[in-house]
């Protein structure tokens, strides 16, 4: 996670020469945050691990990688007057975490064990610097398996006007099967609620089969979803959520009610 200011205009931040450690193990690694030439740009002499470290910004952040980060939006909470008066009582995000980052992860494809696949997010102070040393997950499938059965794959995250959290999915291949947006709405400070709707499958390559289109039922959403922290006493802002219980709505989607928002 790189952070561009005005000062560091036109400098170099790496790629693709250069990566960042998250964590690699002894006696390789040298601790979350170091600098290394990237192995082939090694060997053919084009960078080496002291002129990364010389001449490059370093990142804000390293993150897991094939985690594959693709949307990252900022929390910006407005008062209840600010927002449409049919927006439901206590559904936005809580004030304390005004200006936090969230990113979605589609997850690995091709990782012997697999990682991402979920939604995370990051403390952020009033100068917009991180105040937690890693991302905190928010909708997470219990481990030990990153990657959920039915093929949930967020790809981008975006708040509503009601300040509700909006996480879209475009599903895994071969049958896209995951595709759907996610709402999770606050509840006051004692619970939250995930709804999730379904959404058409997305057309797959003109060269392949089309995928059978399952009814509305026959749809599985995002199953065992675990719940980090809102925050803690380095984030900032709530408690710890503890647990998801799952319900059934009338028309056939899945809800869960996830406590300690």
């Amino acid at each position: 996670m790189n952070r561009f200011r005005e000062s560091d205009a036109g400098k170099n931040w790496g790629y693709p020469e250069c990566w960042t450690e998250f964590d690699v193990p002894e006696p390789f690694g040298q601790g979350q945050g170091t600098i290394w030439a990237w192995p082939s740009f090694l060997e053919e002499g084009a960078a080496s691990d002291a002129t990364c470290r010389a001449t490059t910004v370093p990142s804000v952040m390293s993150l897991q990688g094939h985690s594959a980060p693709l949307g990252i939006t900022f929390y910006n909470w407005k008062a209840p007057v600010d927002r449409p008066a049919t927006c439901p009582e206590g559904a936005a995000f809580p004030r304390e975490m005004d200006g936090y980052a969230f990113m979605a992860y589609h997850g690995s494809w091709n990782r012997e064990i697999p990682t991402g696949y979920k939604v995370v997010y990051l403390g952020m102070d009033g100068n917009g610097n991180p105040t937690t040393s890693n991302p905190i997950d928010l909708l997470a499938h219990e481990p030990p398996n990153a990657a959920w059965e039915d093929g949930f794959r967020p790809v981008d995250v975006s708040f509503d006007d009601c300040g509700r959290l909006l996480i879209s999915s475009d599903g895994s291949r071969p049958d896209y099967r995951g595709s759907r947006i996610v709402r999770m709405e606050s509840a006051g400070t004692t619970s939250t609620t995930t709804t999730t709707t379904t959404a058409p499958p997305v057309n797959p390559p003109s060269t392949q089969e089309p995928p059978q289109q399952p009814t509305l039922n026959d749809k599985k959403q995002p199953d065992q979803a675990k719940c980090g922290s809102l925050a803690d006493q380095r984030g900032g802002a709530g408690n710890q959520a503890k647990d998801c219980v799952r319900r059934l709505g009338g028309d056939g989607t899945r809800r869960r009610r996830v406590k300690g928002l």
